[in-house]
């Protein structure tokens, strides 16, 4: 479930979050199902091992690093190991670019998510926006979903969303969702779609 999960949002998304599901315990299992996914081995990061080890004996003198305590070092190959705060010896693991593996814990995960703004606008800092724009129609989904097949098959780049309403005012049964980063595509697709489906401009 996991793998199947992350490899479809991977190539949906510009930017994918995991949570949790990488402490010393057998049922952390976040690391190792994201190595399977991407056929990535799993090798011990020594950085991490020694940034545990310092950060634990502050508080605990007698801690030691133990086999099950390895495991919270133990990152799909090749990654990036991203420590963007001194505070934490977990760093941030990303896998195929986009997927950020960060820990449970609440106060860890938004502070590393924090120490991240920059990395992250850095990411998205050159990208385009997505546009949208939305049409109704009082037909039904049944009736408009082949010719929206048919649109959607041929256009790049754009994703065509349709979502049924009840209760709205002019009769609306169906909102038709057009997103894209090409505002003139989004237009030109808008405006066949609102000719297919007997439809008009939504806001």
């Amino acid at each position: 479930v996991i793998a199947e999960t992350i490899k479809r949002l991977s190539s949906q998304h510009d930017l994918v979050f995991t949570s949790g599901g990488i402490g010393p315990t057998h049922d952390d299992i976040t690391y190792s199902a994201i190595a399977k996914t991407y056929s990535l081995p799993l090798t011990l990061d020594k950085e991490t091992c020694q940034l545990m080890e310092i950060s634990s004996k502050k508080r605990f003198p007698d801690w030691e690093l133990t086999e099950a305590r390895k495991r919270m070092a133990l990152f799909p190959e090749p990654s990036i190991k991203l420590r963007p705060d001194n505070a934490f010896w977990v760093p941030v693991v990303v896998v195929n670019k986009n997927i950020h593996i960060l820990p449970g814990i609440p106060r860890l995960f938004e502070g590393l998510m924090n120490s991240l703004k920059p990395h992250f606008q850095q990411l998205v800092g050159d990208q385009k926006r997505y546009y949208r724009l939305q049409v109704a129609t009082k037909l039904g989904e049944g009736d408009i979903a082949p010719f929206l097949t048919q649109v959607q098959d041929k256009v790049k780049d754009i994703k065509i969303g349709s979502y049924p309403k009840w209760g709205l005012e002019n009769g609306v049964r169906v909102v038709v969702s057009i997103v894209g980063k090409d505002h003139d595509q989004v237009e030109i697709t808008s405006q066949e779609i609102m000719k297919g489906i007997e439809g008009w401009t939504y806001k």
